[in-house]
């Protein structure tokens, strides 16, 4: 399948998603940079501690600022949020690629056009939506040619009564009024 042009497909839903993401993957890098944090100032106090101070040392390393730790914490958190904030950029294509499409066929139909044929990208969510509106194109295309040949064999019907059964001006006159209705819809149908 063919890769999409456009970054944001949905505006407002892939903001939104992507939005969501950034949040929980900041609290989440938050929660680990901090742990991250504590674990490095924890693995210093356990290798340097010497015998017996181990608390004093920890409380100490604890409560002083450590720039390098700080600084290795900030950068994976900001890592961590952005290569999260691209997976759900990606996620969010997947799921509003489809939607647009479906969109797309749902005002085709609407504009009783049924020639169009739905087809998702490899990675995109919902193949089967797909699938499932192809075949119901395919059957209101074919609903849609049955009821015109319907239409054209009623429309003869009463042409061929008006021409050849009926001397009746009232009656004409009827017969000229269903043949005059279904022309309309002989004319929308195969529009």
């Amino acid at each position: 399948m063919e890769r999409r042009k456009k970054i944001l497909i949905d505006k407002t839903f892939q903001i939104r998603l992507t939005v969501y993401i950034v949040i929980f993957s900041v609290l989440v890098s938050i929660l680990l940079g901090s742990i991250a944090y504590l674990y490095d100032n924890l693995f210093h106090v356990y290798f340097n501690a010497t015998d017996g101070h181990m608390m004093s040392e920890l409380v100490k390393k604890l409560t002083t600022f450590n720039p390098e730790s700080f600084v290795r914490t900030i950068i994976f958190i900001i890592c961590f949020s952005l290569f999260i904030t691209l997976f759900g950029l990606r996620q969010s294509h997947r799921i509003a690629g489809p939607i647009q499409k479906i969109r797309s066929a749902l005002l085709s139909i609407s504009e009783n056009r049924f020639d169009r044929e739905i087809a998702f990208r490899e990675q995109d969510y919902f193949p089967m939506l797909a699938k499932d509106l192809n075949n119901t194109l395919k059957t209101l295309k074919s609903k849609k040619k049955d009821s015109l040949n319907l239409l054209h064999d009623i429309l003869l019907a009463l042409q061929d009564i008006k021409n050849n059964f009926i001397d009746d001006r009232k009656t004409t006159e009827k017969i000229e009024e269903l043949i005059e209705k279904t022309e309309k819809a002989v004319k929308l149908y195969s529009s």
